[in-house]
């Protein structure tokens, strides 16, 4: 049977395959396949187009509105053209590759980038037509909406399948096993990987993590696919530097993308920056939390978004305490000790949604049913909890209603909107004394980084590998990306308990 053949019938008849490209290869046309970039980039740049005219159409009409019709100049629309092109030029379409806060940082930065640029053309060429209002209300919606309009397509093309390119794995072992499961935890920066290749004999035929492994590395260079194939990751150890090297040259001459996977796993940063050192290639790891600035400009955003979303849900806030206290006997807030920024004790504040004798009924029910103490024991969360107040506590906790009290701990200082979860004292003692130090780099935050991917489903082990995620690698970026999904997750109300 002919290499063609065998790999045709291999990524055609495999079912773990066929669950990430949704049809089987047999079935879904060559040409279809070769779209999807194209149908995925069509659609993004339609949707940032959708979002321009929209937001021009609103600041016109307000405009409009208060001062009365006026003709606006070309030059707006040459800037509609031009931030398109700047999106592309930075990799927005399709914008595989990209992690999400850094998709982010790239939609503002280029947003930002052609607004100035359209205001210094007409102060060069003395426009006096421009509404200086439709200019800064068209971009500033524009700012806005980019990002989850983009979000909002991206996730539809993800789910029909047309959002993607294929990636080949070369090393079936620890590390290639490791980039798939982030591949596929991540299919937002649009790789799918379809097939591992690895000399050792033992591993071809095998399935790892429901990818097929097809042949040796010299086979991945010769292979034919039935569809383009321009990704390859390469995920082998670089203790034989000259074997790497060797293996990074050939896959350079045949695909256009060869990602290598480094060793280091646990000073993996998302904004690792190269560097060059005379003949030498390093890696530039910062811990931007331990810069003065940084942590200023953290904390500023904490109270100015902080302090009118406290203002606002005032009201909720007092309804909610009063339902709390309709129900159940005792007080309608709840505050506890927990460790802080630098391990320093912290009284947080909730409305309380449990009874007054929650720890006693805790013990009791465990004590009853034996796997409520395994789910105890992996995620510290019942879905089932006994403690819960009747009718309220459960909404209230669904849809994260009694954490808004905690506003006032970020106003004050204590937290922040995003960081790691402040933990009871009961809880930490789960975790190792080097975790709980290192938790202690940053404020802990009204949501986090598992709240926006897994509520309270995460168990210890998602817990701690998200937090430490977002403690090495954060920035402001990743903080508003999590704020912006931080709304959809509470208003889903699943996996909240």
């Amino acid at each position: 049977m002919s290499a063609t053949r065998t790999s045709a019938l291999v990524f055609a008849e495999s079912p773990r395959y066929d669950r990430w490209l949704g049809l089987r290869v047999a079935a879904q046309p060559v040409a279809w396949r070769r779209l999807t970039p194209v149908v995925a980039t069509t659609s993004l740049v339609l949707i940032d187009l959708l979002v321009f005219l929209a937001a021009f159409g609103l600041a016109s009409h307000v405009r409009d509105s208060l001062v009365g019709p006026m003709h606006q100049p070309i030059l707006i629309w040459v800037a509609a053209g031009a931030w398109l092109l700047a999106r592309a030029c930075a990799g927005l379409y399709p914008g595989y590759g990209l992690a999400a806060p850094e998709e982010l940082r790239t939609s503002v930065i280029t947003t930002v980038a052609v607004a100035l640029g359209e205001v210094a053309a007409f102060f060069v060429l003395k426009e006096s037509a421009a509404s200086r209002l439709v200019v800064v209300g068209t971009w500033g919606l524009v700012v806005l909406l980019a990002g989850i309009a983009r979000d909002g397509v991206k996730g539809l093309l993800i789910r029909c399948r047309l959002y993607g390119c294929p990636v080949l794995v070369i090393g079936a072992g620890k590390r290639g096993a490791l980039a798939i499961r982030e591949m596929k935890a991540n299919p937002g920066t649009g790789y799918v990987p379809v097939a591992a290749f690895d000399n050792r004999v033992s591993k071809i035929g095998q399935i790892l993590e429901g990818v097929p492994v097809l042949g040796t590395v010299r086979a991945a260079l010769s292979m034919p696919f039935p569809y383009p194939v321009r990704h390859v990751l390469i995920a082998v150890s670089s203790r034989r530097q000259p074997r790497l090297l060797a293996i990074v040259r050939k896959f350079t001459r045949r695909y256009p993308y060869v990602v290598a996977v480094p060793d280091v796993f646990e000073l993996a940063h998302l904004w690792v920056r190269p560097r060059a050192l005379g003949g030498c290639l390093t890696l530039e790891v910062r811990n931007n939390l331990l810069r003065p600035l940084n942590r200023f400009v953290k904390r500023c955003a904490d109270i100015l978004l902080a302090l009118p979303v406290l203002m606002v849900s005032a009201p909720v806030i007092a309804v909610a305490a009063i339902a709390v206290k309709l129900v159940s006997p005792g007080p309608a807030f709840y505050s506890q000790e927990r460790e802080g920024l630098r391990g320093r004790r912290i009284r947080v504040w909730k409305l309380r949604t449990m009874v007054r004798d929650a720890a006693t009924r805790l013990d009791a029910y465990l004590a009853d049913h034996p796997e409520a103490r395994l789910e105890w024991d992996t995620r510290m969360k019942l879905l089932n909890d006994p403690r819960v107040v009747p009718y309220v506590g459960r909404w209230l906790r669904r849809f994260s209603i009694d954490e808004l009290p905690q506003l006032w701990n970020i106003v004050i200082g204590d937290m922040s909107l995003v960081g790691p979860r402040p933990f009871p004292d009961y809880h930490l003692e789960k975790f190792s004394a080097q975790f709980r130090a290192f938790r202690h780099q940053v404020r802990p935050g009204l949501s986090g980084m598992w709240q926006v991917s897994e509520r309270s489903m995460a168990d210890m082990a998602g817990q701690e590998a998200r937090d430490s995620y977002y403690i090495r690698n954060w920035s402001l970026w990743l903080d508003l990306w999590i704020l912006f999904r931080t709304l959809p997750a509470t208003l889903r109300g699943t996996g909240a308990c």
